[in-house]
């Protein structure tokens, strides 16, 4: 993570790139401390790092994949209720499993 963020303030990337860098940056670092503690709270927060990356991405290129997406609008709903589901799943679905999940 920290070498994808060196590569993008080294090189004159845009704003959007560099945004996509950090975060990425950050889910890595999060990444990292989830499995040296093995903390539930920590693990369920990089997973919602991880698909929020995802969809960042999705809401700030996907436009260039198909003519439908080309509103904002319809992009901002498609990641407001994706972000709403995935964060209902990451709170609910470990705990509702025999044995917390992967625990």
């Amino acid at each position: 993570g920290a070498l994808l963020f060196y590569q993008g303030t080294r090189f004159p990337y845009g704003p959007k790139v560099k945004l996509i860098y950090g975060l990425t940056c950050c889910m890595y670092t999060l990444a990292c401390f989830a499995h040296l503690t093995l903390q539930r709270h920590v693990f369920s927060t990089t997973v919602t790092a991880v698909m929020s990356n995802a969809l960042l991405t999705f809401v700030m290129f996907s436009h260039v994949v198909h003519r439908a997406l080309q509103s904002v609008l319809l992009r901002l709903l498609i990641v407001a209720v994706s972000e709403v589901l995935l964060i209902g799943t990451v709170a609910q679905l470990p705990y509702a499993m025999n044995h917390g999940g992967v625990w």
